[in-house]
């Protein structure tokens, strides 16, 4: 009267084992996860580029104004020596008229 073998009844389905559980997890989910990963590597890559050439291009400007400050300052400083100087007679020339 009882068999050894159950059968299951048509209307339940085996559970599925661990192996085709992971098996269905790695052929559906796996490819999100990747396309997700590389979306958010991308994103912080992209984050990081445009960051590094901000700074990049702040510390040129501001290394183009410590530039222009300093000309300016050689060039108040030239014109202060050529406006300062006094006209010295060439030792070359003789004032010695008759």
């Amino acid at each position: 009267m009882y068999s050894s073998t159950k059968t299951p009844s048509p209307k339940s389905k085996p559970l599925p084992t661990i192996q085709n559980f992971r098996s269905s997890f790695h052929s559906e989910e796996r490819s999100r996860i990747v396309l997700k990963k590389i979306k958010i590597v991308s994103n912080s890559d992209l984050r990081l580029s445009w960051t590094s050439k901000l700074m990049t291009w702040k510390s040129i400007l501001e290394d183009q104004k410590d530039y222009r400050e300093r000309i300016t300052k050689i060039e108040l400083y030239n014109q202060k020596l050529m406006n300062g100087r006094r006209k010295r007679p060439s030792p070359h020339r003789h004032n010695n008229s008759p």
